[in-house]
């Protein structure tokens, strides 16, 4: 613990440097980038969830500065590889699973919304197939709807997978409600809505499906702007 402790506190001081240098050439700035990319994935996989939170910070802030590259396919499968500790990567310790770190996933999927792109765009696809935590699938759905090109119908079909997995037994209101508005943010992208995503709010929006009254008059709000 103590290693795994004085790695991190220097991991942390390093990026500190690198961040106050400011008056360097492009060469010297695109090495600098490089360098924090090597410290930040060797504090993703770490086996503690704060370095790998911490990690996750500071890939949100080269994105903030507009110096990351959505192409950059290293950090996304970072992020992908976060997005999954406990679900499709478990690591167990006397039969139990010691990364089952459900703010983890959240703030990975946050971060892949944030960079967007195609590559980003799979990799949420990629947690979505593995895993039911509704803050997870939150972030992800939203993420997608932000990002989603016009005519990707597969990924529409994970996304319609996943709500029906959500509320086919158990209504959850706050994740249908969530799943509305991703719809209406492709809507407004112009994506065009595929039968399967219509099929999902149209249960959403049959109180006989046992949804409540404010989350069914939002899904019949958001068919009118799919139909017309």
């Amino acid at each position: 613990m103590k290693k795994v402790l004085v790695l991190f506190v220097l991991l942390v001081m390093c990026l500190g440097v690198f961040a106050q240098e400011d008056d360097i050439t492009i060469d010297e700035a695109y090495l600098r980038q490089a360098q924090k990319i090597m410290v930040i994935q060797s504090m993703a996989y770490q086996n503690d969830s704060d370095s790998k939170n911490e990690a996750i910070s500071n890939i949100r802030d080269l994105i903030a500065d507009g110096t990351f590259d959505s192409d950059n396919t290293t950090i996304i499968k970072v992020l992908m590889d976060m997005g999954m500790e406990g679900t499709a990567r478990i690591f167990m310790e006397n039969g139990s699973p010691t990364n089952y770190y459900t703010d983890v996933r959240i703030n990975a999927a946050k971060a892949l919304g944030e960079i967007g792109g195609e590559h980003a765009v799979n990799a949420l696809v990629a947690i979505m197939r593995v895993d039911d935590e509704p803050a997870v699938l939150t972030e992800a759905v939203r993420g997608i709807a932000e990002n989603i090109e016009n005519g990707d119908i597969t990924t529409q079909l994970v996304i319609a997978d996943a709500v029906y997995s959500q509320t086919a037994i158990n209504k959850d209101n706050r994740f249908a409600n969530e799943f509305l508005e991703a719809v209406e943010m492709m809507v407004d992208n112009d994506v065009e809505i595929a039968d399967v995503i219509i099929d999902e709010v149209v249960k959403i929006a049959n109180r006989r499906n046992g949804y409540n009254s404010s989350v069914s008059a939002k899904a019949k709000d958001v068919l009118v702007n799919i139909l017309f």
